[in-house]
């Protein structure tokens, strides 16, 4: 006790600190409530005691470890710590701008919101990532994230070349109708999985409307998977170089990043986005 006034001590603190970190952090990881609570309490006290120290850096990196831990335990079941993770993420970077990992952080936390439909705490995460990172490849995405989220409350209204015949298709919502627009890929078990279903309910439902913007480079590939599939709704696919795969201009513009459905309500407005 005192020897983090002592200079001639510090490394002897230093390393106390850090085995009390890992201690408190192997706690909470088993679900002990008392090393998560020590966790946060050591992690705050070292950000007070001096906010430039290692030492701080590196427990407000293991409390968003914590959170990134327990975020993958209870996805689907809890989002309490989706929030929390990106909640901490940003106090990171806010608190240690210069630390790269910073990057990961919020990309990574912000798409665990997104996923979760936790939309304020994603927009808020994407922020500070294009605010602080702009010149990042992550930050480089932000503008079509926000473009994207900007679309809710609105009417669709996207066209390109088909991939059937390459001839362009308007397609808009109207109201009275459902509408799914699917960015899929051939590549994508989870596509093969869910198509199929999706193709069931349009079979079913003649109100519902389905587009499909294909996310591959190779014609042929998608062309032969919409046919074994049976999927006989407009498909858009650009084949244009630099235009094909994940550089076609859809996906660019909103920042699809990962094969994904968006959902355009009954009253012809955009729902969701993610």
């Amino acid at each position: 006790e005192g020897i983090h006034n002592d200079p001639a001590k510090s490394r002897i603190f230093d390393v106390a600190i850090h085995r009390l970190v890992d201690s408190q952090a192997a706690l909470a990881l088993l679900g002990d409530p008392e090393g998560t609570d020590g966790l946060y309490d050591t992690a705050k006290s070292l950000l007070e005691r001096d906010p430039q120290s290692r030492v701080a850096l590196d427990a407000s990196f293991t409390l968003v470890n914590l959170a990134f831990t327990n975020a993958h335990r209870t996805a689907g079941r809890d989002d309490r710590w989706v929030k929390e993770y990106a909640r901490l993420s940003r106090m990171f970077v806010k608190n240690f701008k210069q630390d790269p990992r910073g990057v990961s952080m919020l990309y990574n936390s912000a798409l665990g919101c997104e996923w979760n439909g936790l939309a304020a705490d994603a927009a808020k995460t994407y922020s500070l990532l294009g605010e602080t990172f702009p010149d990042s490849p992550q930050g480089k995405l932000v503008p079509g994230v926000i473009r994207r989220h900007q679309l809710v409350g609105e009417r669709l209204a996207l066209s390109g070349p088909s991939l059937q015949d390459g001839e362009q298709i308007a397609f808009n919502s109207e109201p009275g109708q459902v509408t799914a627009v699917i960015f899929w890929s051939a590549d994508s078990q989870e596509c093969r999985n869910v198509l199929p279903l999706v193709n069931k309910l349009k079979q079913a439902d003649d109100s519902l409307q389905l587009l499909g913007i294909c996310v591959d480079g190779d014609r042929k590939q998608a062309a032969a998977f919409v046919k074994e599939l049976g999927l006989d709704w407009p498909q858009l696919f650009f084949a244009e170089k630099p235009d094909t795969g994940w550089n076609n201009p859809v996906v660019k513009k909103y920042s699809i990043m990962d094969v994904s459905a968006w959902l355009v309500s009954a009253d012809g407005n955009i729902l969701d986005t993610s």
